[in-house]
């Protein structure tokens, strides 16, 4: 059994070495999938299907962190922010704890991070500059940084799972939906081991046995939502302002109607629908929760 983590594997013919290897072998390489790619499984990964994310890490005391993220025993927290991190590119920020570490992510489509000449690590140092974060991140010591790229292609960017002693798992199989990439990695790795040890069993690792990794996928309640989300690459192309559009009339409206002021019910939401409307086209506005509502993955 052969397992892959990343790397260029050379010339020559790649499915024959891969093959050659073991019985069995599951590609599980990551997003850059050049051994899926030169087995002739998957074609190159489009810019605009991939987001690109920077991470900081820093180390604060346990006992900090339990009082800053009001946390108790094994307790974590996780935060997610969008809209003023990655203005204008739809991505997100986030911050997560561990023991007696935070992290900071920030990140976004890598076409248009590209396109409108936005780096990560810019990115994340806008991020640390907001107030909010900054009160998170006081007397916190950076340890280390990272980068990591997901892919985001959705549905019609899966490749061919499986062939004749070869499965494909994890990123490499675009197995992401939404939030949800590593428990899927995980899964899809188990589905393809359970795979293997019934092709052992029969002493068959040909393409005709490993088509059952396949169903198993296909059958399984995450690709449902990856089907679901087939449309969200149009959205992505359509309305890259939306992030930024509507997490900014949201804190608007909650800012508004949560004030307590002499002002009725009535005129405060006369004054919302003002405010509202100065940010763009009620039309646009419209459309764009319309659309968002159908497609928008804030965490």
């Amino acid at each position: 059994m052969f397992f892959c983590s990343g790397g260029a594997c050379g010339r020559g013919d790649c499915r024959k070495r891969i093959i050659s290897s073991g019985k069995a072998n599951i590609l599980c390489e990551g997003i850059n999938s050049f051994l899926t790619k030169q087995a002739g499984l998957r074609t190159d990964i489009p810019a605009e299907t991939v987001k690109l994310y920077a991470k900081q890490v820093f180390r604060l005391p346990r006992a900090v962190l339990e009082e800053r993220f009001h946390l108790e025993g094994n307790e974590g927290a996780i935060y997610a922010f969008t809209g003023y991190p990655t203005a204008g590119v739809i991505g997100k920020a986030g911050i997560w704890t561990g023991k007696e570490t935070l992290a900071l992510i920030t990140g976004g489509f890598l076409d248009q991070l590209a396109e409108k000449r936005m780096s990560p690590y810019e990115l994340l140092e806008r991020t640390k500059r907001h107030p909010l974060i900054q009160r998170l991140l006081k007397d916190a010591e950076p340890i280390e940084y990272a980068a990591h790229m997901i892919p985001k292609g959705g549905f019609k960017m899966i490749p061919q799972l499986y062939d004749h002693h070869l499965l494909i798992a994890g990123d490499a199989a675009t197995m992401v939906s939404g939030r949800r990439g590593t428990d899927l990695a995980m899964l899809s790795g188990k589905m393809a081991g359970e795979t293997i040890l019934q092709a052992h069993a029969k002493g068959d690792f040909s393409q005709k046995i490993l088509a059952t990794y396949g169903w198993k996928i296909n059958q399984s309640f995450f690709i449902a939502d990856i089907k679901k989300k087939r449309g969200t690459d149009k959205y992505v192309a359509k309305y890259q302002d939306s992030d930024y559009l509507i997490s900014r009339a949201m804190n608007e409206f909650g800012s508004e109607f949560f004030h307590v002021g002499m002002s009725t019910e009535e005129d405060k939401m006369k004054k919302i629908y003002q405010e509202l409307k100065q940010i763009q086209l009620p039309l646009k506005s419209f459309e764009d929760v319309w659309q968002a509502l159908r497609h928008w993955e804030v965490l």
